[in-house]
């Protein structure tokens, strides 16, 4: 069984890591998701200046991905 087509990728270094971000082919109507990996492992901590990377590369990679796509973003912090 396939999994829901991916539509966008986007990759960026995050210190020694890197960071890749897919939003699979949206429904009409649904809420747009996304999902990021981290390769070779995910971190277990981040120094400041990694989450500056991350934050920059993530805002990046949505605001393209927003572009692409023709829609509004929110992005929540918990």
């Amino acid at each position: 069984m396939s999994g829901p087509a991916i539509l966008l990728v986007r990759s960026w270094p995050v210190g020694a890591f890197t960071c890749e971000m897919t939003i699979q082919r949206p429904e009409s109507g649904v809420l747009v998701n996304s999902m990021v990996e981290w390769s070779p492992a995910k971190p277990s901590r981040l120094s400041a200046d990694e989450w500056r990377e991350y934050r920059r590369g993530r805002n990046q990679a949505i605001a393209e991905f927003a572009g692409e796509l023709g829609i509004g973003v929110a992005v929540l912090e918990i």
